[in-house]
């Protein structure tokens, strides 16, 4: 049985090793962006939020919500190597390209709400000039 380059006996072991090896690079970008949304939710809510209102509950967001998130990334990042552990490997091109593709989805996520804080920041000022 002829086996091509892209279909070989060691493919999913060499799919786990290329995959876990791109882990921390993944991990370290959610990281700065989580990081960067928690500080626009800190700041943003310095800036609007007086004395006597209350923010919310930031035990939930940073020392629950943040742990989960990172679990349910990091369940989401296996599945790379999990559609080429089946037997349906990828060449090295397809492989940085659907680590890319996934990375950048996976960071907008993350900032997403940074974002839409800051926006709403900024839609508060104009209101408040």
């Amino acid at each position: 049985m002829a086996m091509d380059k892209n279909h070989n006996m060691g493919a999913p072991r060499d799919a786990i090793k290329w995959w876990e090896l791109r882990r921390i690079p993944f991990n370290v970008g959610m990281l700065v962006a989580g990081c960067a949304t928690l500080w626009s939710w800190a700041w943003v809510n310095g800036q609007m939020v007086t004395d006597s209102q209350d923010v919310g509950e930031p035990f939930f967001i940073v020392f629950l919500g943040v742990p989960l998130y990172a679990l349910i990334a990091n369940l989401l990042y296996t599945r790379g190597w999990l559609t080429e552990a089946d037997g349906n490997a990828r060449t090295p091109a397809e492989r940085s390209s659907t680590f890319r593709k996934w990375f950048l989805r996976a960071l907008l996520i993350t900032i997403a709400p940074g974002l839409l804080i800051l926006a709403r920041w900024c839609s508060w000022k104009l209101l408040h000039v």
